[in-house]
């Protein structure tokens, strides 16, 4: 059995770990605001990516059919 594993964007690895080693409370604050900025607009996208890939994959899903393209509409 193979253990999970965790990826990180490094960019944001990079501030974070800058805000850790910084001694001026202002650069850590920024640094991990930026962080905190970054992660509430990844976060939502890929919620809504899952979602909208999960309606559209399932076999019951028509492209004709008005009341599925009105369930993904409100997806989104």
């Amino acid at each position: 059995m193979e253990s999970p594993h965790m990826t990180y964007n490094h960019d944001m690895l990079d501030i974070y770990t800058a805000g850790n080693w910084h001694d001026d409370p202002l650069v850590q604050f920024l640094n991990y605001y930026q962080v905190v900025e970054y992660l509430f607009t990844y976060v939502p996208d890929e919620v809504l990516f899952e979602k909208v890939q999960s309606e559209i994959s399932n076999p019951k899903f028509s492209y004709t059919n008005k009341n599925d393209i009105l369930r993904l509409s409100n997806l989104i």
